[in-house]
């Protein structure tokens, strides 16, 4: 995952140290103003590395401040003065499993949203430039996934790897094959064109044997294009359309 230097960030470096420099003489707002206003203070208090006020933390459920917290207290790196791409992904997935696990019926993984921009651009997560909107493709693979988690049988999964465009795979151990968790389909429908049938989901619809999912659309069944079984599934749905048209 590309991560820009601090170079490129140095405004934000220098807001962040004015932020840290001004705080402990300017008066903080109440949460009830901030809301009125519609600021979002919370990235800035996160790059800032600065506990929220005591009063704001009555506002927020109990996930949320954690997830605040820990990235609040995540060692900084000897290289970088801000929180990386790759570690804000790592820092939302282990979250994600920590709360999959205690099944909480607060969380919802859409609301990162709240803790990471300050407006409705998904582009700057944390400052973090991200032009490709890795992370809020990342959120929203989360939230498709949290949505359909007892279909998934995601608890059983220990290894995962995600790609920026929205596809997640999954190992239950380190010697099991990669299983796709949720994925889009990238198969072509003749006199159509591209499918994009999304999202595609582990324990919805069914696998195939090389491991991918299988679109469901009846004129589709994509997995991939080299794929023997995807093959037989197109020559089977051929002879169909033959019979029929006899």
């Amino acid at each position: 995952m590309f991560d820009y230097g601090d170079i490129f960030y140095e405004k934000q470096i220098e807001r962040v140290n004015n932020f840290k420099t001004k705080l402990p003489d300017v008066k903080i707002p109440s949460w009830e103003d901030i809301s009125i206003v519609g600021i979002k203070p919370l990235p800035l208090f996160i790059i800032a590395r600065e506990n929220l006020p005591t009063e704001w933390e009555s506002h927020l459920p109990k996930w949320k401040l954690e997830f605040i917290n820990s990235l609040i207290n995540m060692p900084p790196s000897p290289k970088k003065k801000i929180i990386s791409l790759s570690h804000l992904y790592i820092s939302l997935l282990k979250h994600f499993l920590q709360m999959l696990e205690e099944n909480n019926p607060e969380y919802t993984p859409q609301e990162y949203s709240d803790i990471l921009y300050e407006n409705s651009q998904r582009n700057h997560p944390l400052k973090i430039y991200d032009p490709l909107q890795t992370i809020q493709s990342f959120c929203n693979t989360l939230q498709t996934l949290w949505e359909n988690r007892e279909k998934t049988e995601l608890t059983e999964f220990r290894i995962f790897k995600f790609r920026h465009e929205g596809i997640l795979q999954g190992k239950k151990a380190a010697n099991y094959s990669w299983k796709t968790i949720i994925a889009y389909c990238g198969g072509n429908i003749k006199g159509k064109g591209k499918c994009g049938c999304s999202p595609l989901i582990f324990g919805r619809e069914k696998s195939c044997s090389c491991g991918l999912l299988i679109c469901p659309k009846e004129d589709c069944q994509y997995c991939k294009e080299d794929c023997p079984s995807y093959e037989e599934r197109s020559a089977d749905r051929k002879a169909k359309i033959r019979k029929e048209l006899i």
